[in-house]
């Protein structure tokens, strides 16, 4: 199937309207929860506070950046930004485990992922 398709297909699909009503939080608080100590859940922490201050603030977020694991992983949304794996604007933590998470996820072949990343 291709890439235009399979996007077509999420934004059709009950998991992107379960992103934009608010879910993807509830699952980044439920991971929270869940192990209160850990070190991935300290930079969870300060990730939440991090976005806090941003949306107190009234500035804009990108939310394919902030909540990227949540969408791959609680939504298997098939899409990772570009900008988030090169640059990491928003210095999101745990970003650099992406080639990790997404081989854990599905079969999608990461050696593509990293061609076209150095293609430009």
């Amino acid at each position: 199937m291709a890439v235009g398709n399979r996007f077509l297909d999420f934004l059709n699909g009950d998991r992107f309207r379960l992103f934009f009503s608010g879910d993807v939080a509830k699952s980044v608080l439920k991971r929270l929860e869940s192990n209160p100590r850990d070190e991935e859940t300290l930079a969870h922490k300060s990730f939440l506070d991090h976005l806090h201050s941003n949306i107190q603030f009234g500035l804009p977020l990108n939310s394919t950046h902030y909540f990227w694991d949540a969408l791959i992983t609680d939504f298997r949304a098939p899409f990772i930004k570009r900008d988030l794996i090169l640059k990491n604007p928003q210095g999101i933590a745990y970003a650099w485990r992406w080639p990790e998470l997404i081989a854990r996820q599905c079969d999608y072949d990461i050696a593509l992922i990293r061609r076209h990343l150095q293609a430009g």
